[in-house]
């Protein structure tokens, strides 16, 4: 092989290889902007349900004007693991009798799917906080994505935390 057959495989291994790292760093990119565009849908989907609960009479399961005691419908892996999860809770309940339930820094987790689960920040008479915690990493590439929901009855704004 001449120095010339050498050079011009070399530059074609060279050239090669940085087409498959530039398409692979675009799969990734896609990726994660596809993953994050369905835990936002998700989110928007239970800000839905929490406004059809805020309308509902007392009487047909509903809040009566209030969002407090919103309850969404349960999601993909929460389906699933929601009977190991109560049976669960009913044991810590016996436990926990006599820790405190003042820490405001814990948050309600409402529900799970396969993308991320689902915490409630805070819910009053006229709006309800929800945060998404996804199951992939956020823009700073080392904390989960995470994206707030504020839901009021006629709108909602929508904050990406990472």
């Amino acid at each position: 092989m001449s120095v010339q057959s050498v050079i011009v495989t070399g530059l074609v291994i060279a050239l090669v290889g940085a087409a498959v790292f530039v398409g692979l760093r675009l799969f990734s990119t896609k990726s994660a902007d596809s993953a994050r565009d369905v835990l936002t849908q998700e989110l928007m989907d239970i800000g839905n349900e929490a406004v059809f609960y805020r309308n509902r009479p007392r009487v047909m399961g509903g809040g009566d004007k209030d969002f407090k005691n919103f309850k969404p419908q349960k999601r993909g892996k929460d389906k699933a693991k929601n009977e190991d999860k109560d049976k669960e809770k009913e044991k810590e309940k016996g436990k926990d009798k006599n820790k405190d339930d003042s820490d405001s820094s814990t948050l309600t987790e409402l529900t799970e799917s396969e993308n991320g689960i689902f915490y409630l920040v805070s819910a009053s008479k006229d709006s309800i906080v929800i945060d998404a915690v996804g199951n992939f990493t956020g823009s700073d590439s080392t904390n989960p994505v995470r994206i707030r929901l504020i839901q009021t009855p006629t709108s909602r704004t929508l904050q990406e935390l990472n």
